[in-house]
């Protein structure tokens, strides 16, 4: 997509809106997802658009920055007008309570149902032992020894 185009699909504008996540762009965010949005991801499960917004704006805020790059995305129509896509990407981030506030990245997935009207389900995958736990100081060090030694059996 060219730097002027403005994004037309909700997918495209679901990749555009989330490369820079934060408290700043959240309305441009919330504004993809329709009032009955499902959300799943490996910390929560909400309904509806006042629990997903409240989710995000405690998540932003909380962040130094995060921005998703998308690898690669799979289409598919469903019935009717619904549409559904996989999405493949990876997020930068800092946190001042991970890794001393230190840039880190995520790979995952995302699994979305649509409309022309917005999404109305959102499955985020990624490995929140990877994400958090082994990027907290002692705890970190003990995943990331329990990890080697399996692989080596």
């Amino acid at each position: 997509m060219n730097s002027h185009t403005q994004p037309t699909s909700v997918l495209e504008q679901l990749m555009t809106h989330y490369a820079e996540f934060s408290t700043a762009n959240l309305p441009a965010i919330m504004s993809l997802y329709q009032k009955s949005i499902v959300f799943t991801d490996p910390v929560s499960h909400l309904q509806g658009k006042p629990a997903l917004e409240r989710y995000f704006t405690a998540m932003a805020e909380g962040l130094d920055f995060c921005r998703f790059e998308f690898d690669q995305h799979v289409q598919s129509s469903l019935s009717g007008a619904d549409s559904q896509a996989a999405l493949f990407w990876t997020m930068h981030y800092a946190h001042p309570s991970v890794q001393g506030g230190k840039p880190a990245s995520l790979s995952g997935s995302s699994h979305i149902r649509y409309t022309s009207e917005g999404i109305y389900y959102h499955r985020d995958y990624y490995d929140l032992g990877e994400m958090l736990y082994e990027r907290l100081p002692v705890i970190g060090s003990a995943i990331r020894l329990i990890k080697r030694r399996m692989e080596r059996s």
